[in-house]
């Protein structure tokens, strides 16, 4: 996988978890981070973080943390957690 097909893939999805992310590339979420910081730093993708339910312990890091296209930012969906 190359930074394109990272783009690409945001493109088209405008929003998606680190988790997605991770399992769609079949890539390390660490690595991905990496990549994806980039993209951040070049204005390409905002990173954006849920606020986890009341107490939740439960959802691990990768699935609450999104990325999203900044092209789409005018569209900007609203992202929760699964468990609320």
């Amino acid at each position: 996988m190359i930074l394109t097909d990272l783009q690409k893939y945001l493109a088209r999805k405008e929003v998606a978890s680190l988790a997605d992310l991770s399992q769609h590339f079949h890539t390390d979420a660490d690595l991905l981070r990496d990549m994806l910081e980039i993209m951040v730093r070049k204005g390409r993708v905002e990173k954006q973080m849920l606020e986890r339910c009341d107490g939740c312990s439960q959802c691990p890091p990768e699935t609450v943390e999104f990325y999203q296209w900044a092209q789409n930012k005018a569209k900007s969906q609203v992202l929760s957690c699964d468990r609320a």
